[in-house]
């Protein structure tokens, strides 16, 4: 047994374990002094401990508290500090876990001093207990809880063996330890005591006896105590609350502004004359006054010469109208309805892992013009391109193991590929930085961002979604020495029209107004330029399967008819909302979970090639999935 596979397997349920928090802070002597009895020679190991611990901290942690978190991921046989700690934490005698409180006080003030990640973490062990999971099951953990955001150090950890279970955790809360560990290549994160989590789904079985198990992290925003049957959990789970101003309309589509409303439309009276119908639907006249005159007949001879010529004009105009259509349907492709609903895998689909003809955790993707795609190969840590029809990718951007170097990335989310400058853009997100790549010269574009997703609009300037300060900048390109400008959000997290919650992938139209993925408040929201509140146009129902509901929206792109489509992660469906409809349609997916043609696992990034065919990351498929248009 290992850290990483020190899981309860019994899913007993047991009291809650605090008291530790108003315990006295005490050197790591003393907070173990009382453990003593249990641990043989524990005194050395805390003396070793002290010795080759991370210290000075950077993040401040005192020498104790830096040895309180090496010497729990010490091993020396079955008096290991940490598996002693969890097996009494697991204990139903509660009381045998108040002797660990001035430890546990100590490692849990170390925890807090440390970086909190929100991302994919793994654990695994050497047994079939996947299918004591099941979904919507709600479990917590009393024990401290060591994870990998690397899959192959589990990996390493399980070998062959033909009954495992490798367990992949949605963490929101996690504690990056990597550093002040033992074994600092194994990217350690610390889910702590008592953390909660939802079963996504049934758990898959594979080959040879093992599962493959997905739990959700919940945390006291998503905690939905009101959780009844056929709930509709996701990545990570949230349960949005009425906002403060609810918006005039839920469920039913406030599409984008449609240009036609505000224009003149010419009408022909029944006359003969013109009228000119405005928004407000008043008619204003505009046919000839020739009162008496029309006895005459010279003025019969104006009356008639101005019909002819109003004919003219009407099939004139008319003529005009068709052309342009017919020059919009050429550039912009057919009017796209449907697609084949068995897809066409155009990346990846060989597997999680690292070689080029693998993908894992992908998350944005860009098409160019000739549908070679560009993809944020998040946990690879590389940006790849995908030539059209090719077997296999190549690296563009990063692929020199994780890192902060300018030639590395640390799980980028979204790239951008500027045709004109023939440049890469990139959300370096676990950097905290925009990095540039342009012919294998890189530079950092923004820095100390909490970068989500990116966006470009026609004239050049770029979008970055911000997840922690919950808000999305704008930047003139090639003018980066300054803060930005908020354009959305910036009112701290929360679910007002003025708010975002977790901002991610955003579309921008020729307005620049700004369509953002509201993840964690289920909604897509609009934000017209230079506004102070956005307002939602698709969901703000709550987290949910229902066509008037999303569950963490991803991916967002608009086609040219106005129409909106949306990466419905936690349902496993791509969803298009029109104009006018009280709910969405399912345009893709939304056949369960699964690995076949028609279904996806954890929908994210969307894009259009220049035929109308839609591509769709298959986040946890591990690949990109195109969709033909029917035409």
């Amino acid at each position: 047994m290992n850290r990483f596979s020190d899981i309860d397997c019994s899913f007993k349920r047991l009291a809650p374990v605090y008291g530790f928090r108003v315990a006295k802070l005490v050197s790591i002597e003393e907070a173990l002094q009382s453990v003593e009895s249990q641990i043989d020679e524990l005194p050395y190991f805390i003396n070793v401990a002290k010795r080759h611990c991370h210290y000075p901290s950077e993040h401040g942690l005192t020498h104790d508290e830096s040895a309180s978190i090496y010497i729990y991921t010490m091993e020396w046989g079955e008096q290991t500090l940490y598996r002693v700690l969890n097996k009494t934490l697991r204990n139903e005698n509660r009381h045998l876990c108040k002797i660990w409180f001035p430890y546990l006080k100590l490692f849990d003030t170390a925890l807090n001093k440390l970086p909190t990640v929100k991302e994919v973490v793994w654990r695994g062990i050497t047994a079939d207990i996947g299918k004591n999971f099941t979904k919507n099951q709600r479990i917590t953990w009393w024990s401290i809880n060591s994870c990998s955001s690397s899959v192959n150090v589990i990996k390493g950890f399980l070998g062959n063996e033909k009954n495992s279970t490798t367990l992949l955790i949605e963490a929101l809360n996690g504690k990056k330890v990597s550093g002040y560990t033992k074994y600092e290549s194994e990217d350690e994160i610390i889910l702590r005591v008592g953390t909660e989590f939802r079963v996504k789904s049934d758990a898959l079985e594979h080959p040879k006896g093992s599962y493959h198990v997905h739990l959700i992290e919940i945390n006291d925003e998503n905690n939905d105590n009101n959780h009844t049957s056929n709930p509709q959990p996701k990545l990570p789970e949230n349960n949005v609350t009425t906002p403060v101003s609810p918006p005039p309309t839920f469920g039913k589509i406030t599409e984008p502004d449609d240009p036609s409303k505000d224009s003149k439309q010419p009408l022909i009276d029944g006359n003969g004359g013109f009228e000119s119908e405005n928004k407000n639907n008043i008619k204003q006249s505009t046919r000839p006054q020739t009162g008496s005159c029309l006895f005459h007949r010279k003025s019969k001879l104006i009356l008639i010469i101005i019909v002819v010529l109003s004919l003219i004009t009407i099939t004139s105009i008319t003529i005009w109208i068709i052309f342009i259509k017919k020059t919009e349907t050429t550039i912009n492709g057919p009017k796209w309805d449907k697609w084949k609903q068995n897809a066409i895998t155009m990346a990846g689909g060989n597997g999680q892992g690292q070689e080029l003809n693998q993908l894992y955790g992908p998350q944005g993707i860009f098409i160019d013009k000739n549908k070679n795609i560009f993809i944020a190969d998040t946990y690879n840590d590389r940006i790849v391109e995908w030539k059209h029809n090719a077997n296999a990718a190549q690296v563009i951007a990063g692929g020199n193991g994780r890192g902060n170097r300018t030639d590395q990335l640390n799980k980028p989310t979204d790239v951008i590929f500027d045709q004109q400058n023939h440049a890469i853009i990139t959300a370096d997100q676990g950097n905290r930085r925009v990095i540039q790549w342009l012919n294998q010269k890189q530079q950092i574009l923004i820095d100390s961002i909490n970068c989500s997703r990116l966006a470009m609009d026609k004239y050049g300037f770029l979008y970055v979604s911000d997840w922690k300060k919950n808000e999305v900048r704008r930047w003139k390109m090639a003018e980066y020495n300054n803060e930005g400008i908020i354009v959305a959000g910036g009112n701290g997290k929360g679910n007002k029209l003025n708010q975002l919650n977790s901002p991610g992938f955003m579309f921008v139209d020729d307005d620049q107004s700004v369509y953002i993925s509201d993840l964690n408040n289920h909604r897509v929201m609009k934000w017209k330029k230079d506004a102070k509140e956005g307002r939602i146009v698709i969901g703000g129902n709550g987290q949910g399967g229902n066509l008037t509901q999303l569950s963490y929206p991803e991916g967002i792109i608009i086609d040219h008819l106005r129409q909106i489509y949306v990466s419905d992660f936690g349902n496993n469906r791509v969803i298009r909302w029109c104009k006018g409809k009280e709910e969405s349609e399912i345009v893709v997916g939304g056949n369960g979970q699964g690995n076949q043609s028609n279904q996806l696992i954890g929908p994210g990034g969307l894009a259009f090639d220049n035929e109308g065919n839609l591509y769709v990351v298959d986040h946890w498929n591990f690949r990109i999935q195109k969709f033909v248009t029917v035409l």
